[in-house]
């Protein structure tokens, strides 16, 4: 056992129902806080840096989000509950969602786990439909 963070609770560097983690090229650790809806960046000495997010089917809202990946350009997120995956810039801001409710291709049933690797391609957990589905994104195609 090294360390333990957070406990429960709505405040920063606390959650409620926690479901995923991913670790940055720099060590911050970025928190999937399932109940809270909402993503929260945790720096290398367990300081909360910043979240994001807040319930809702908006961009940048979440409805039960569970699984995260992180890359050097984007955070991508898996928002279960309203079957779609958003990406936001490594400051938390929104970028871009794609997916819906649906078997058809790039359509979701529950979405969860996901990676994302160097060069942009998503590979998605799509539960309901019991399979994977693969998306490319190019940074500059979500840049505001």
């Amino acid at each position: 056992f090294l360390k333990s963070v957070g406990g429960f609770g709505v405040g920063p560097g606390f959650f409620d129902n926690p479901q995923d983690v991913a670790v940055d090229k720099d060590r911050n650790l970025y928190v999937v806080d399932t109940g809270n809806n909402r993503i929260q960046k945790i720096d290398d000495f367990d300081r909360p840096v910043f979240a994001f997010g807040q319930r809702g089917n908006g961009p940048g809202q979440f409805l039960n989000p569970t699984g995260i990946a992180v890359n050097s350009s984007f955070i991508v997120v898996s928002d279960t509950g309203n079957d779609r995956i958003q990406l936001f810039d490594l400051k938390g801001n929104f970028r871009a969602a794609f997916g819906s409710s649906g078997d058809e291709p790039g359509e979701f049933r529950h979405p969860q786990g996901l990676t994302i690797t160097p060069q942009g391609k998503i590979y998605v957990v799509d539960t309901g439909n019991h399979r994977i589905q693969t998306f490319s994104v190019n940074p500059s195609e979500t840049e505001k």
